[in-house]
């Protein structure tokens, strides 16, 4: 990171510590909160700073030896759990995430009306829920 300045390793730091959210990050670096939200997609753009935040990433990966796998297999626990518990919110909050972890959210509408569409059809029913519950018991 010494090819940066010292605000845009603060946004580095400050993107990992905002959920990754590039606008509050350069509010945190302190970037004008005018402008924050253009500031935050240029340093996004910069390629010293993607190198920072891929290092940053490996960083944390290391220091907590968390991998996607790691992720997504707690990820399928937690969606399992959800199903036999009969907890919609929290299935498809397991698949929310699990879709973030591999990047298949977009920001545009489009997106993510396909993604709601394709969880519709993958979302089991009240009754098939009971059933599988019952088959269980």
């Amino acid at each position: 990171m010494e090819k940066l300045t010292e605000k845009q390793k603060r946004f580095v730091r400050a993107y990992k510590t905002n959920g990754n959210n590039a606008t509050k990050a350069a509010v945190t670096a302190g970037y004008s909160k005018k402008t924050a939200y253009s500031q935050g997609q240029r340093l996004l753009k910069n390629v010293e700073i993607k190198k920072a935040l891929g290092l940053e990433d490996e960083k944390l990966q290391k220091k907590y030896e968390y991998t996607l796998e790691k992720l997504v297999e707690e990820l399928e626990i937690a969606q399992k759990s959800a199903i036999e518990l009969g907890n919609l919110t929290a299935y498809l909050k397991a698949i929310e995430l699990k879709g973030k972890a591999f990047g298949l959210f977009t920001d545009t509408v489009r997106g993510n009306i396909e993604l709601t569409q394709a969880l519709v059809r993958y979302v089991p029913t009240k009754k098939e829920t009971e059933k599988q519950n019952d088959e269980t018991s």
